[in-house]
């Protein structure tokens, strides 16, 4: 059979190499005509396509609103493992609550599927790289991406750095940018570390406060109420544990109670604190980042289908050179590695 074949394999090459010989103007031109067909798909790939990662495993950033608890953030984060692990596609997960900058009301999930001929997914399931994504959490957001090997969720194919010395400017530049790519259906899971913290309330100094406080007292003072202070420590069966004193958690609201908070001033008596300071209430960022004395704003996502990195590059080349513009003293360089201030 292998015989019988080869035999005809080797009978219609060499009946079209005759024709070739014969005609080599024909075959030039049969020849040029699909080189032109070959180049021509060539219009339809993507540049820099990058295929769907299939590894087996993922991993699932959740968020709350800055300001949660993370009591709060571990509550959702438990839901949503349950919910994941609802699929009996999952083989294991591992939760991880809390950011790697003490950031309560974040959370980390790192999901691992099982081997696809043991997976007995049933009709109507969500996949598990769905499931956590598509159904979010009340004020919270989540986002799924590739697992990096050593330990961390990789970063998001497109990243966006934006870097200025006004801060103000720089959060109203960066909320036009996320506005507009929110519009172009090739990104998906759109995120930014620029997240609006929880309204806080700030006491401005007032002249007479230089002479009846001393500075650093009154805040002292209220921090010490507030977030509570660490004297002594709890000692049993050779372990010891901070003991944390604090008021209670309706004696800690400083717009209630303001008019009743006393501080010390330099001679260590107790003055009321509405006779020294002024509040406001102000809403400023959960982290500030900095790269190179400046402010940063990164904006990140990540691609759709059959989506080609290179477009999607150029596409926001254009958007952020000609359609906005960044504003005077702001910049949006390839890459940065920021500091990040916790407030």
């Amino acid at each position: 059979m292998v015989r019988l074949f080869h035999a005809g394999l080797a009978e219609a090459y060499e009946k079209l190499l005759r024709t070739v010989v014969v005609r080599p103007l024909k075959t030039l031109a049969v020849s040029a005509v699909v080189f032109l067909l070959a180049m021509a798909t060539f219009i339809k790939v993507p540049i820099n396509f990058m295929p769907e990662s299939d590894t087996g495993q993922f991993g699932v950033d959740m968020e709350l609103p800055p300001g949660a608890s993370l009591d709060a953030m571990q509550t959702v984060a438990d839901k949503a493992v349950k919910l994941v692990r609802s699929s009996p596609e999952v083989r294991m997960t591992a939760l991880t609550v809390g950011g790697t900058n003490d950031e309560a009301y974040k959370a980390s999930l790192y999901v691992q599927l099982k081997d696809p001929k043991d997976a007995r997914p049933h009709k109507g399931d969500e996949g598990p790289a769905e499931s956590p994504a598509g159904r979010r959490h009340p004020g919270g957001e989540s986002c799924v991406s590739d697992y990096d090997p050593t330990g961390a969720s990789q970063a998001q194919p497109l990243q966006i750095n934006l870097i200025g010395t006004d801060q103000a400017a720089l959060n109203a530049y960066a909320e036009k940018v996320i506005a507009r790519l929110k519009q172009d259906k090739r990104l998906r899971d759109l995120d930014t570390n620029y997240r609006p913290a929880s309204p806080s309330r700030r006491s401005g100094r007032l002249e007479q406060m230089r002479s009846t406080a001393s500075t650093p007292g009154p805040r002292e003072e209220i921090r010490a109420q507030v977030e509570g202070l660490t004297p002594v420590k709890f000692r049993e069966a050779g372990q010891e544990y901070d003991v944390r004193v604090r008021l209670r958690p309706e004696q800690r609201d400083l717009g209630a109670n303001y008019e009743s908070i006393y501080v010390p001033n330099v001679n260590g008596r107790l003055v009321r604190l509405t006779d020294v300071a002024k509040v406001r209430s102000e809403t400023g960022l959960a982290t500030i980042e900095r790269v190179d004395k400046g402010r940063f704003i990164q904006i990140k996502a990540n691609l759709a289908p059959k989506v080609g990195l290179g477009d999607v590059v150029s596409s926001v080349k254009q958007l952020l050179g000609r359609e906005l513009p960044p504003p005077k003293g702001s910049a949006t360089p390839s890459s940065a590695s920021p500091r990040t201030s916790r407030r």
